[in-house]
C-alpha cells in the first residue's frame, strides 16, 4: 500500500491511498489517479512496486513527467521526498510498506533507458480505424514521434512554458529534426510537415487552417481522418487529418480546459468558446 499526496495549482492539497500495486495518473475515467487539464494526459503515468520499492514510469506523453526537476522515463526508487511533477500538478509518494532491506540496491538516480510506453501521436491505428496510410500520414508521425524524443534529451520543463515560448521551441526543433532528416521522400513538402506536425502539438491540428478560413462556416469533426466543413452553404469533406483519435480528445481538451469544462465518456457534450471568443 502506499499514499499519493496532490499538491493541487489551486485548493487543499489532495490525499489518495492506493492498496493495488500500480496506479496509473492522468484524467481518463479508467485512472486510479485521475487529474484534469491540458497538459495531463488520459494516461500520462504509472506507479507500480517492485521488490526495491514504488518506481515512476512516463507513458509517452508529450508534457512529460519530471521527478525533482528532471525529466524521466522511468525511476526509482521513489524516496520520500521525491516530487514528481504531472502537468501542473506536483505528487509526493510515501510507501507504507517496510523499508527495502538494508542490503538491497538502492539506486535513485533517473533512468533514462527508453520504457516500452506509448507513443499517442504515434500509435498505430485500432480496429475499425479507415485511416489510409498516405506517405504524408506516415511522416507526421514518424518526426512527432522524434519530436518527442528531442524534447526529452534536452530535458527542458515544458510544464513552465507559455504558449508561445511552447510553440517557439518545438518549432525549433522541428527545423533540426526535418533538416536530419535524410530518407524524407522528395515529394513531401518539409514546410507543409512542419507546420502540420507543429500545429497538431501545441495548436488544433488541421483546425488552425481552417478557422482561419472566414469563407468557412461551420467545421465538424466526425473522427480523426473524416472532417466536413461547411463553405457558403455547400458541405464538403476537408483532405486534411488528424495523426489519431487520441489526438483530436488532446485537441478538444486544449479548447475546454482553460475555461473549467471537461469532456470524457460521462460528459461527451460541451459548449466552449475559442481563444478569440469564436464558437
Amino acid at each position: 500500500m502506499f499514499q499519493v499526496t496532490i499538491l493541487q495549482p489551486e485548493g487543499a492539497p489532495r490525499v489518495e491511498s492506493i492498496s493495488e500495486t500500480s496506479a496509473v495518473i492522468g484524467k481518463g475515467r479508467e485512472c486510479r489517479l485521475q487529474l484534469p487539464g491540458w497538459k495531463v494526459g488520459r494516461e500520462h503515468a504509472r506507479i507500480y512496486r517492485t521488490k526495491s520499492g514504488l518506481f515512476i514510469q512516463d507513458l509517452g506523453q508529450f508534457f512529460g513527467t519530471s521527478v525533482n526537476g528532471v525529466r524521466v522515463h522511468q525511476h526509482g526508487p521513489l524516496a520520500a521526498d521525491d516530487r514528481i511533477v504531472v502537468g501542473p500538478f506536483t505528487l509526493i509518494v510515501a510507501d507504507q510498506l517496510q523499508p527495502t532491506p538494508a542490503g538491497a540496491p538502492a539506486a535513485h538516480a533517473a533512468d533514462t533507458t527508453q520504457v516500452n510506453a506509448p507513443q499517442p501521436m504515434a500509435a498505430a491505428a485500432g480496429p475499425g480505424t479507415r485511416t489510409a496510410a498516405t506517405p504524408e500520414q506516415y511522416w507526421r508521425r514518424r518526426i512527432h514521434e522524434a519530436l518527442l524524443d528531442a524534447i526529452d534529451l534536452r530535458r527542458r520543463d515544458l510544464v513552465r512554458m507559455s504558449d508561445d515560448e511552447l510553440r517557439a521551441e518545438a518549432e525549433s526543433l522541428l527545423v533540426e529534426l526535418i533538416d536530419k532528416e535524410t530518407a524524407l521522400p522528395d515529394g513531401i513538402d518539409r514546410d507543409s510537415l512542419r507546420r502540420d506536425v507543429l500545429n497538431e502539438a501545441v495548436g488544433l491540428g488541421p483546425l488552425d487552417e481552417l478557422l482561419a478560413d472566414e469563407t468557412i462556416s461551420e467545421i465538424m469533426v466526425n473522427r480523426h481522418d473524416e472532417i466536413f466543413l461547411e463553405r457558403h452553404g455547400r458541405l464538403e469533406r476537408h483532405p486534411g487529418s488528424f495523426t489519431s483519435e487520441r489526438a483530436v480528445m488532446g485537441i478538444i481538451e486544449r479548447i475546454v480546459t482553460p475555461i473549467g469544462r471537461r469532456i470524457d465518456e460521462a460528459s461527451p457534450m460541451v459548449d466552449a468558446r475559442l481563444k478569440d471568443g469564436s464558437r
